[in-house]
């Protein structure tokens, strides 16, 4: 993400474009691994977050191509209570994204501050989170990621933002391998348990955050990201210090079976005239909120404050009307609203694509004090040699021993051994999902796992019609493999594993690696490295 370094805007650099579009540059938010987000005013005075994606990116048309997708899936929502994107240009030599600037603090930043919210402001807050989901999905869209940072509290209402993990209903997600879409706190059921994800998980995530704003804090307490996944999946949350008035709503929501939750239309006739409106917050948490983001507030940015990072040109004399500038966290929610779009599919340029059905998880950052270390070996019961593992999240690994057992890691502890039967000893396993996985034998067989069951093994054939020798798989998602042994390769594609495919001049594959469907990387035993993917554009 992009973060400000200082509570002050950022003068522009020399080189720095006086415009960008029909935008010009007021000064520098942030920057980041995928470019730089601008505040930006349009002719007619209002004020932008724009984003300017790095020419490097720019230049790869894979990047430009999700880019392009991404951009259009957000411009289509629009709602009172979303973060509008306000223009964009996609084929310009440096793509770039605005979206409007929202001052105000975040939910979890007032409730830091202010505690709680009483039951109305509460009510509000649902409504208009409610009216904001149903933007959404009318726009064939899932947001997946509805947590505090991404509600901003405006003067006339909350703001959801951040689109950059949001996915068209039906449609492929841009993101990759072992990466849990969602904030564990606030995910529902079926994203950890790998299931479909649709419009009710997004309602699941609301009863979450009202839970939230009511309380200080989510439905499944505090903890390690296993023990939150863990509860999410597997036990009731907790709903006792909740308000009776606003708990049946919250409960609701917060049903086990998606069929079950509410829709956010259904939300909002229930909730009726609590719709909100200017200062419809209670006062001890409308102090939170920048004065400049009522009518008629506001001031010129002076001289002094626009220079004093930077050598940009004077914003003195524009006479445009700027919000007080606050703590580096109120810069960052600014920041946020224009660089949704864009950071997720920077991270979706070094990963991979998951087919439409499957959750997928953002990586976890544990907060830890000190540096991170590795923790005493744990013998696994009756593991036999163990040789590989791999883990889609911080909830769920697998792993397989040369005996043909494999384990599986959930709910913070290891499984028995599951003996694989005709497997004749394992030799790796790769899981691209909570739930999924797909393990090699020492032979030609192959064994997927899904729903908590392995399934019967699937024997593969090489390019010589001969039985394959498995030595590695690799799975960036479920919906595509890719698998070594002898000389062959050996795709998984279109539900279905494909004949081995010798690649000359090769030894002994020994390990494969798969960013996504469209790029592998193999090692054989005589010191060659070979490569897999679709030819780029010269």
């Amino acid at each position: 993400m992009v973060g400000a370094e200082s509570g002050l805007l950022e003068g522009l650099k020399p080189g720095d474009p006086a415009y960008v579009g029909p935008f010009r540059l007021l000064g520098v938010l942030g920057s980041g691994g995928f470019g730089r987000v601008f505040l930006a005013q349009s002719e007619d005075g209002r004020q932008a977050a724009v984003k300017v994606i790095k020419p490097e990116l720019a230049a790869d048309p894979e990047f430009r191509a999700r880019f392009r997708r991404e951009a259009a899936a957000a411009a289509k929502v629009s709602g009172q209570f979303t973060a509008r994107v306000v223009d964009a240009d996609v084929d310009s030599k440096e793509p770039w994204l605005a979206t409007a600037y929202i001052p105000g603090p975040t939910l979890r930043e007032a409730v830091a501050a202010q505690g709680p919210f009483p039951g109305d402001s509460v009510r509000g807050l649902a409504a208009g989170l409610a009216e904001a989901l149903a933007a959404i999905h009318a726009a064939g869209l899932i947001h997946r990621d509805l947590k505090p940072d991404n509600v901003l509290l405006a003067y006339d209402g909350p703001r959801v933002i951040d689109f950059g993990i949001a996915k068209s209903a039906g449609a492929s997600t841009l993101t990759g391998t072992g990466v849990l879409m969602g904030t564990w706190a606030f995910m529902s059921p079926e994203q950890v348990l790998g299931g479909a994800v649709g419009p009710p998980s997004d309602v699941f995530s609301l009863g979450s955050l009202l839970v939230f704003a009511a309380t200080g804090q989510g439905p499944f307490g505090s903890g390690s990201a296993p023990q939150l996944l863990y509860r999410v999946a597997h036990e009731a949350p907790s709903l006792d210090q909740v308000p009776q008035a606003i708990r049946p709503i919250v409960a609701h929501c917060l049903a086990v079976e998606p069929g079950q939750r509410p829709t956010p239309s259904e939300l909002l006739a229930h909730l009726g005239a609590a719709k909100p409106a200017a200062g419809w917050l209670a006062s001890t948490v409308a102090l939170e909120i920048p004065p400049a983001a009522a009518p008629g507030s506001g001031r010129t940015l002076p001289r002094q404050e626009a220079m004093a990072h930077g050598s940009g040109p004077s914003l003195a004399g524009s006479g445009r009307r700027r919000p007080r500038v606050g703590t580096a966290a109120r810069w960052a929610v600014a920041i946020v609203v224009a660089a949704a779009v864009a950071a997720g599919l920077a991270f979706a340029y070094a990963a991979s694509q998951l087919s439409h059905h499957e959750s997928v998880l953002r990586p976890v950052t544990v907060p830890r004090h000190g540096s991170a270390s590795w923790s005493v070996g744990q013998q696994i019961d009756a593991a036999n040699d163990l040789v590989s593992v791999s883990c889609a999240s911080a909830a769920f690994c697998a792993a397989v021993d040369s005996g043909g057992n494999v384990f599986t890691y959930a709910g913070g502890s290891w499984s028995k051994p599951r003996q694989l039967i005709g497997s004749g000893g394992l030799s790796w396993v790769s899981c691209p999902t909570a739930g999924s996985c797909v393990a090699t034998s020492n032979g030609d067989t192959l064994y997927a796992y899904s729903g908590g069951t392995w399934a019967s093994p699937r024997p593969l054939v090489g390019a010589d019609g001969n039985p394959a020798h498995l030595t590695s798989v690799s799975c960036p998602t479920a919906s595509f493999c890719m698998a070594t042994g002898g000389l062959n390769a050996y795709a998984y594609a279109g539900n279905r594993w494909k004949q081995g495919q010798m690649v000359h001049n090769s030894h002994q594959f020994a390990s494969v690696s798969c960013a996504s469907a469209d790029f592998c990387a193999a090692v054989d035993s005589g010191g060659s490295v070979y490569t897999y993917g679709l030819p780029r554009s010269p």
